[in-house]
């Protein structure tokens, strides 16, 4: 026998080929005993539905890609989730490619998703990526960029607002007489990076001073990175971690250190995963609401479905802040600091 058909699940089924279609798009309109016997016929035949052919057909695909640069902080994590759970309210399926921010290997992906014809994808771009979208435009492929922004792209994106990120947190520790600050972790070379050191610098004030100390996404370079800073800058009163992983790491660098020395070490990070809070001390960190970027991403990426010729646009979404004794303890002196939180505001 051949290559089973719907036709051919549509007649032993007893019902028509556009039931069949309808059943295998899980409609609602068919049924609980009609579904039941095509599914019972599909089974039987071994019918096995040819999605390519049906894109071919409608010149669409219910498949977006995700690119991300990895899945190692508790944010990236919990974004790409966001990402897939929204795309399936819309019957879209996500496949997910790491870049590990090489530009060679996000090439490769974007490619490959290209050539499958997926029908848009959500790109977090590599640093030093030149022009990756060049392919995905020339394929009509919508696309709407994450966190990191592409110089010179007219594409969609959808962030959290870093510079207002850092910001508050620039102006908390300056009300608790900070002014020496060190940012540890995540790469120089991307826009978040930038636009957080930027905002601290903006809190800190004129007095201020903030050093970036860029490193990899991991605990373990965090520690090193927090240990280059404590060795090499020690009027450094401040240590914010890029991230809740590389805080993991910042914490292990500063547990050894004197109590007096200890004392007056601010620490804070941006992410506000669920940990924050369990650390010891308590975490300050700035949340960067994963779950709201990963709607609003979608969002933007079915609209641009819906309007591929449309204006660029951009959303950038209002961080939370989230004060606990790892920065009122420290510098403050009182082991029983109650924790803060400021709303989200428009």
């Amino acid at each position: 026998m051949g290559r089973v058909t719907i036709q051919d699940v549509a007649a032993d089924a007893g019902v028509s080929r556009s039931t069949v279609s309808l059943v295998i798009r899980d409609s609602d309109r068919i049924p609980s005993q009609t579904r039941d016997r095509v599914l019972a016929s599909m089974r039987k035949l071994n019918y096995v539905y040819d999605q390519r052919a049906a894109n071919l057909r409608t010149g669409k695909t219910p498949v977006v890609g995700l690119v991300m640069s990895d899945v190692r902080s508790h944010y990236h994590a919990e974004l790409s989730a966001a990402i897939e759970s929204a795309l399936q309210a819309h019957d879209l399926t996500m496949i997910l490619g790491y870049t590990h921010d090489d530009v060679r290997r996000q090439g490769r992906l974007l490619t490959t998703m290209v050539q499958q014809r997926v029908g848009g994808v959500i790109l977090m771009s590599a640093p030093a990526a030149t022009r990756p979208l060049d392919d995905l435009v020339r394929a009509g492929i919508p696309c709407v960029t994450l966190g990191r922004r592409i110089p010179g792209a007219a594409v969609d994106h959808v962030s959290t607002d870093n510079v207002a990120a850092g910001r508050m947190l620039g102006e908390h520790l300056r009300t608790l007489g900070v002014a020496n600050v060190a940012l540890v972790g995540g790469s120089e070379h991307t826009s978040p990076f930038q636009e957080r050191k930027l905002g601290l610098s903006q809190g800190l004030g004129l007095g201020g001073e903030v050093r970036g100390v860029p490193t990899q996404g991991s605990v373990e370079a965090g520690r090193d990175g927090a240990e280059q800073v404590l060795t090499q800058w020690p009027a450094v009163q401040a240590l914010v971690a890029y991230t809740d992983t590389i805080a993991l790491g910042v914490y292990h660098a500063v547990s050894g250190l004197p109590a007096p020395v200890l004392a007056r070490i601010a620490l804070a990070s941006f992410d506000d995963s669920p940990e924050a809070s369990l650390l010891s001390p308590p975490l300050s960190s700035v949340s960067t609401d994963p779950q709201l970027v990963g709607a609003e991403t979608v969002r933007l990426l079915i609209g641009r479905q819906d309007d591929p010729a449309g204006p660029a646009r951009e959303v950038l979404l209002r961080p939370r802040t989230h004060w606990r004794a790892s920065t009122l303890g420290r510098i403050r002196g009182g082991p029983d600091s109650v924790a803060s939180e400021s709303p989200a505001r428009a």
